[in-house]
Formats: structure tokens, sequence, C-alpha cells
């Protein structure tokens, strides 16, 4: 184990503790829950998905960010809505900035089992 293992180690386990709420959700800040973006959420998948494959963190965790940030951000009109602030929800069709990366996270989550 080396310096660059501890540290890493440590920065993840900072990142798992501080920017997921307690049902799963990706939080925007470490300290703040809002606003919650989609594209910040996608990140959060995909960066999961390499804690995953650093054997870090268990699929679990992932499959259950993925079916909160489902619930909150699919729109059934066939996309992910785009931002939700503490007053707002931001239901535009943003497919550069929310279903893209969104499609992307899914695109590397499918490639772990769920």
């Amino acid at each position: 184990v080396t310096v660059l293992d501890d540290n890493l180690r440590a920065a993840i386990k900072f990142y798992l503790n501080n920017f997921f709420t307690k049902d799963y959700l990706p939080k925007y800040y470490h300290n703040s829950q809002n606003p919650l973006d989609a594209q910040n959420i996608a990140q959060a998948l995909q960066t999961l998905y390499f804690i995953n494959k650093l054997k870090l963190i268990e699929s679990d965790f992932i499959e259950n960010v993925f079916k909160k940030v489902d619930q909150v951000f699919w729109n059934e009109k066939g996309y992910y809505n785009f931002k939700k602030s503490q007053f707002l929800f931001y239901k535009e069709p943003m497919h550069r900035w929310a279903t893209g990366p969104m499609f992307l996270s899914l695109n590397y989550l499918k490639k772990i089992t769920l």
C-alpha cells in the first residue's frame, strides 16, 4: 500500500460519505443538496462506475443511486429533466446538458451487474 493508495482511498471515502444523501441522491456540494443537476448526477454515476472497477464500492450502492436518480429525474416524455433547485424544477428537455450525460452514464452502468 502506497501513500497514493491511502490518499485515494481517503478521497473516495470522503466523496461517498459527503456527496450523497442518506437516500442515495448525489449532491452538488459536500454540504448542500441543492441544486440537483442532471449533468452532475450523471457524472456521479460515471465516477461510481470507476470506483467500482477499483473494487472500492459495492454494486448495490450504485444501483440504489441510479434508482433514486431515475425516480427523481426521469421524465415520462422520454428524457431526463435538467435541474431541481430549492424552489423550482426545470423540466426542459436539455439533451446536451442532461439526457446526453445521463445516457453516457447508463452505458457505463450497463457494464456492471445491477
